[in-house]
């Protein structure tokens, strides 16, 4: 003799004389979103057209971790040189201007997705 438990879900139900079948209503799961819902897809600021991504040619990698600092120079988490980042930098600053920390994405050979946010940058001095 073969048998089947009822799933705990329709057993409570029908225990507690819900008729599942009337009450429940279609779903609908599909996306409801624009691009810019999408993680990775940034809208234009204004409504206006975005930029291109830039272009770095000579980087190796497929992640970069920089800082701007207030007077243009860039902290490199990677063991890049500081001077081949400038294209991501002037992309950054297109919309964003120093102090700042930035995170870019290798899209293609040498195509990179930007993305950045302000920081504070504080001097901080020992007691003598």
């Amino acid at each position: 003799m073969i048998f089947r438990r009822e799933p705990l879900h329709k057993k409570l139900a029908r225990e507690a004389e819900l008729d599942q079948a009337e009450t429940a209503s279609p779903v609908d799961v599909g996306p409801h979103w624009g691009a810019t819902g999408i993680h990775g897809v940034p809208s234009a600021p204004g409504g206006g057209t975005r930029s291109p991504p830039p272009k770095a040619p000579g980087l190796s990698g497929d992640e970069l971790h920089f800082v701007a600092l207030p007077g243009g120079d860039l902290l490199v988490d990677e063991d890049e040189p500081a001077d081949t980042l400038g294209p991501l930098a002037d992309a950054i600053e297109q919309t964003i201007e120093p102090p700042y920390r930035a995170e870019a994405v290798r899209q293609g050979e040498d195509v990179w997705a930007v993305a950045a946010r302000r920081i504070e940058v504080a001097e901080l001095r020992g007691r003598r």
